[in-house]
Formats: structure tokens, sequence, C-alpha cells
């Protein structure tokens, strides 16, 4: 950033801006992980088309949502950002140089801990907003329990839950893996406050949370994520437009 003079982004366009000042060089100004699925959905979001809805009406193919596809697509295309190959990552292009920002999961934090270099100066900061605002999605596991189960099971699950809740076990849940903790007491607890002074690169991620938003979850949800990935996956390995894909992705004749 110093030696191209390249600002922090504050918005999507910005990108942009940061390229025109790499003309010249193999540095893109951003990199994404291998597919660009969630940044998708942040941008969607961002612009007024959840992808698909609470009342499950799909939106994989409106107006707002095509708009940040081809976002996405016409930077890739004028060689602002790439895309991470067989690593899956953008950490893999970002520590070897090869793009000044990335965007992905508070968990590739302790990642880049390993692997940059000690002279790679970095940090993190909130991702600039598109159409003027800024939604973060919200990804991770779901605890599950079989409609089907046991009362004796169902009092376990319980359990468990709640031994994960305990405000001590979350917050060392957040620290072990990288990720925000699930609750506002552990995020405030003594423990992960020291550890956040101590590691300042998990404080955009926190920052980041009262803008999150969870993707809707349904029966099929798995097939949904299937198709999306390969949607994704076609545009770019494929060359497919994002109207195409995206229109046959939204029109599949099995419902998810």
């Amino acid at each position: 950033m110093t030696k191209y003079h390249i600002a922090m982004p504050k918005t999507w366009a910005d990108f942009a801006t940061a390229q025109t000042k790499l003309q010249g060089t193999k540095i893109h100004a951003l990199a994404l992980d291998r597919s660009y699925d969630v940044v998708l959905e942040g941008l969607a979001y961002d612009a007024g088309s959840q992808l698909i809805t609470p009342n499950l009406k799909l939106n994989l193919n409106a107006s707002k949502t095509l708009n940040a596809v081809q976002q996405i697509l016409s930077f890739q295309k004028d060689g602002v950002l790439q895309t991470a190959a067989e690593d899956q990552y953008f950490n893999v292009p970002f520590v070897n140089g090869q793009a000044v920002f990335g965007i992905g999961s508070s968990a590739t934090i302790p990642v880049l801990t390993q692997q940059a270099p000690k002279s790679l100066q970095w940090g993190t900061a909130l991702v600039p907003t598109y159409a003027g605002q800024r939604n973060n999605p919200l990804n991770g596991n779901y605890n599950v329990l079989f409609r089907g189960a046991s009362k004796q099971q169902q009092a376990g699950a319980w359990a468990f839950q709640k031994f994960l809740l305990a405000t001590p076990n979350a917050a060392q849940w957040a620290i072990d893996s990288g990720y925000v903790p699930v609750t506002k007491a552990a995020a405030n607890s003594a423990t992960f406050k020291k550890y956040l002074k101590a590691n300042p690169t998990y404080q955009a991620a926190l920052s980041a949370t009262p803008q999150g938003f969870v993707s809707t979850v349904f029966t099929g949800y798995n097939d949904y994520r299937t198709a999306l990935m390969n949607a994704v996956d076609a545009t770019l390995a494929k060359h497919t437009s994002g109207k195409s894909a995206f229109d046959a992705l939204q029109n599949r004749p099995k419902r998810f």
C-alpha cells in the first residue's frame, strides 16, 4: 500500500482505483477464496436482494443479484481481483505478494499468522461498502437434533448446547478456532478481551457482527448450496455468463 500509494478502500469501487496504481505489475488489488459465493451473498444483500428470503422467495437471478455477480466477474476480467486456485483460500496469493487485499473468513487469520513472512506487515479491516451498505454473511456449522431423538438424547443434546454457550467455553472456543464468539457475554468476557488486546487482528471480524446476517436455511439447503457453488464455478472455469448461470440456478426443474 505504501509503495503504490494505495489507500484503505471504503467502497468496492476503490478496488478498481487501487488497480490503476498497480498497472505494469502482476499484483491484483483483491484476492478472494476459490468460490465467490459468500462474497456474492454479502453484495447482493447490500443491494437489497437476499438470495433466498425467509419465506423462500428465490432472488438468484434478480437484477440486483446479477449486478453483484457482474461486479465480481468484471473485476476478475479486468485483473482487479483473482480467485484462489487449488489452494482454495485467498491467503496463498496474499502472503505471496500477489494481492494487496483479501476477503475471507476470520478463521483465515491463524493461517495468515502462521504462513505470512515476518517481513510482511498486514492487518484487518471491515469489508468495504457496496451500494452504500455493508452487510456481512455469518457462516458456521449448525448443531442439530434429529426429530426421532429419544428423551435421553434430547436431554444430552440440550446439556451439550448449554455447555457450548457457557461464557468461559464460548470465549475459549473463539480463541481456539479463530471465529468470533457466538454470544455477547463471551465477546465481552475478560478472557476474550485479554486475547483481543494481544491479537488485534480479530477486532475487525468482531466489529462486523452487528451488521451480520445469516443465510436462510431450509430442507434441501445442501442441494441448493451445491447448485450455487456449481453456478459460481461455471462463471469462473467455463466462462459462462453470470446471467446464464444464475438464470439456470433460479429455474432448476427440481426445487431445492
